[in-house]
């Protein structure tokens, strides 16, 4: 199973089914020189809960003590211990490893650590297709990630086409940025994308105005998207960004009025949550 595999997915989806079109067979043109694997950590710290690891096994060496010829009084006092273990542990949390590139060519979110995931391929596809990418756009996407989301932006807007990707984590705008270096190579890096530390839910003054403006994490009800609308194209420009748990959502402005808004995944869109350091 590889890359191709997982964009023939990807064309077997509902969403390619429902909107497919030549500016959708672009996407999938793109993924297919995005290889997943190639964006995902070895390796991904994850955390989880304790009581979610041992409390399937707690119950099943309570159940063998129980089966056993044991007192009423010894079953109590082990049945009391088990729960006042359990309680002890529920809000603890340790560090798991996950293994994010096994699952590379499935369709689904993986985790690449710090809390964040590399989404959904064909959401990222659709949310591509959304945004109408043509060659020659400047782009923001607000949350590099991975990188991977970036390098499928970067193709469809290649050869002239610009993206400025923001990632507000170090460890992750490391990641991302290491990640596209090797795909693009570091000469095609500096010419196609330039990615910036820090919080780019705020907008970028200096490389501004953009065409199109994404968010790569979900949203919640403090979230003022005429933050990002100053930034876009004064003519007409883009914003598109997810619900936490709701619709992703699309924006199109002319001269800095909203002149059409849409709304996809009837309430069932899930993202992590969008970290910003300025929530005013």
């Amino acid at each position: 199973m590889g890359n191709e595999t997982l964009v023939e997915i990807v064309r077997t989806h509902p969403d390619y089914q429902e909107y497919h079109s030549p500016e959708f067979d672009r996407v999938l043109e793109a993924m297919l020189r995005v290889d997943r694997k190639d964006f995902l950590p070895e390796k991904a710290p994850v955390e989880v809960t304790v009581s979610y690891l041992i409390f399937s096994q707690m119950i099943q060496a309570y159940n063998v003590l129980v089966s056993k010829d044991e007192t009423d009084d010894i079953k109590g006092k082990a049945f009391a211990a088990m729960l006042s273990l359990i309680k002890m542990l529920a809000d603890s949390s340790i560090i798991v490893i996950a293994q994010p590139r096994d699952s590379a060519y499935d369709d689904n979110p993986l985790k690449i650590g710090y809390g964040q995931t590399c989404s959904q391929p064909s959401l990222v596809a659709f949310m591509a297709y959304w945004l109408e990418l043509k060659e020659g756009m400047k782009v923001l996407e607000v949350g590099t990630g991975c990188g991977y989301s970036a390098a499928i932006t970067c193709h469809l807007i290649a050869p002239s086409g610009r993206l400025v990707t923001a990632e507000i984590i170090p460890e992750l705008e490391e990641l991302g940025r290491s990640n596209l270096e090797a795909h693009f190579g570091k000469e095609g890096l500096e010419r196609r994308l330039k990615v910036i530390p820090g919080d780019g839910s705020i907008g970028l003054e200096t490389d501004a105005p953009f065409d199109r403006i994404y968010l790569a994490a979900g949203v919640d009800e403090s979230f003022d998207p005429f933050k990002l609308v100053r930034y876009l194209n004064p003519e007409r420009g883009i914003l598109l960004f997810p619900e936490q748990k709701g619709d992703l959502i699309k924006q199109i402005y002319e001269k800095g009025n909203l002149i059409d808004a849409k709304r996809y995944g009837d309430g069932k869109i899930e993202f992590v949550p969008l970290l910003r350091i300025n929530t005013r």
